[in-house]
């Protein structure tokens, strides 16, 4: 029966070979291969055995008073990430599946907290893309809680324009910026005129 604990003997070239029965792999330690002796150093046997998805993931958690932090591994941006079925999830997301149900259509997980590899349910809302956003830290974010323009301005009522690609725009400092470019303008015309008179002078 493969897997079975045989002791260990010797492959045609004279080398020891793993004393599990099926292996034939070259002996690193205690007559096991490298692999069946990972095995051993990681769980304690060298059989395979696999545990229940929802067992893995949950020994990966660290349960504390608030935040639930994910051990495992995480993302380059910091979110946890497990694998199942050969794809990688996001932790978060399979928490709340978890505990909470599906997450409905069209909405994405906000972690509540700004934890990014928290999985605690309670800490973790279905919002729009949107929402998610506008709450995080990014630039958008940041310049969407601005209530006043670099040059002091507030930017709300009549002093506040919308381009047309959707950005908030301070009234004031267009029409600033457009008096300065207009006195740039008269003042290169006025350069001008009088180069021309200079050079129609004899």
């Amino acid at each position: 029966m493969p897997g079975q604990n045989t002791p260990s003997s010797v492959d045609s070239q004279g080398r020891k070979i793993c004393r599990i029965e099926g292996c034939g792999c070259p002996v690193n330690a205690r007559q096991l291969c490298n692999r069946h002796y990972a095995r051993l150093h990681r769980r304690g046997t060298v059989e395979l055995t696999t545990l229940p998805f929802e067992q893995r993931f949950w020994a990966r958690v660290q349960k504390g008073d608030g935040c639930w932090l994910w051990t495992g591994s995480c993302t380059s941006e910091g979110y946890g990430q497990v694998q199942r079925d050969r794809t990688f999830l996001l932790a978060h997301r399979v928490a709340y599946e978890l505990l909470r149900g599906p997450v409905p259509d069209g909405l994405t997980i906000d972690h509540v907290c700004r934890v990014r590899n928290c999985v605690n349910p309670a800490h973790l809302e279905p919002v729009s893309s949107r929402i998610n956003i506008l709450r995080g830290d990014g630039l958008t974010a940041v310049n969407s809680r601005k209530d006043c323009c670099i040059r002091g301005h507030l930017l709300a009522g009549d002093n506040l324009r919308i381009t047309p690609r959707g950005a908030r725009a301070c009234r004031a400092c267009h029409r600033e910026l457009g008096r300065e470019r207009n006195r740039r303008r008269r003042q290169r015309l006025a350069e001008v005129r009088r180069e021309l008179a200079r050079r129609a002078v004899p």
